[in-house]
């Protein structure tokens, strides 16, 4: 049974410093997985790096497992997000590995932090009956 498991691991991820603030839930239509990313960038020294020029690597990834006697993974998936601050125009820029570019360019830290820190659905999901959980994992990187 991984239900007391999995809830333990998303209580520690919700007790957990900022920068671990995730949890999975699932989409009511079609079951698809969704990540809320809570405030992970609150710390100010996040802010402070940024706007000293050093870029912020953030690495989400979330994993789809069968529960079986041996648990089998199912589907994965991961991106990064990386955030850095121009000075010269001063803005917050966010490129986006799927996009491969800019994602998004933010007048302020606090609009860039509310793009980021927001609601991901992913491709994934089960695809045959049977039980199932999901991890998500995210890395922060200066």
């Amino acid at each position: 049974m991984r239900a007391a498991p999995l809830a333990l691991l998303i209580a520690l991820l919700h007790a957990a410093p900022a920068a671990a603030q995730l949890s999975v839930d699932i989409a009511d239509v079609d079951r698809r997985a969704v990540v809320a990313v809570g405030p992970v960038l609150a710390e100010a020294a996040l802010s402070e790096a940024l706007r000293s020029g050093l870029p912020v690597r953030m690495r989400f990834r979330t994993e789809l497992w069968r529960d079986e006697l041996l648990d089998d993974l199912v589907d994965d998936d991961d991106f990064v997000v990386v955030l850095r601050y121009e000075p010269i125009e001063r803005r917050y820029e966010v490129y986006d590995q799927r996009r491969r570019g800019i994602a998004g360019v933010y007048s302020s830290y606090d609009r860039m932090r509310a793009a980021i820190e927001t609601r991901y659905t992913l491709d994934m999901r089960p695809r045959s009956r049977g039980r199932y959980y999901y991890l998500a994992t995210l890395e922060v990187e200066t």
